[in-house]
């Protein structure tokens, strides 16, 4: 819309070029979302090259590759606060330093899941004995 409230009409070829001249620059357009319409669009975009925002709740958010809860592929979101209008440079290395530490952290939850699971969980839940620790990826 412009100033006047008049509409704006672009073709689709404008758009093209419009979005390739972006991505050519280094950014993304986020695609528009109304504001209350759930959608999961995070998962559309990947830390730490892009972030989405979402304005109901001033975070930013992104899909992260931190493979922490088992042996599969899934990807985790990823939510920043937001304080500017993109994430501070202390956010990023914040969030650098527990991505570097990811397989360390996934293997003391494993560890403790793997003891929760032998200890107690399996007696107050009927659930079987494990042989080993792979097993455990079986019930997360």
């Amino acid at each position: 819309m412009t100033i006047e409230n008049e509409p704006l009409d672009y073709s689709t070829n404008d758009i093209t070029n419009i979005y390739s001249w972006v991505k050519e620059d280094g950014y993304q357009i986020m695609p528009y979302r109304p504001a209350g319409n759930q959608q999961s669009l995070w998962n559309h975009f990947f830390y730490p090259y892009s972030y989405y925002l979402n304005s109901n709740f001033n975070v930013f958010e992104a899909a992260i590759d931190i493979n922490l809860n088992s042996i599969n592929r899934k990807l985790w979101r990823l939510l920043i606060p937001k304080i500017n209008d993109r994430p501070t440079i202390e956010q990023l290395y914040t969030i650098k330093k527990f991505y570097d530490k990811r397989w360390e952290i996934r293997k003391l939850i494993i560890d403790s899941l793997y003891i929760f699971y032998q200890g107690t969980a399996r007696f107050d839940f009927e659930l079987p004995k494990l042989d080993n620790q792979e097993q455990i990826f079986y019930f997360i």
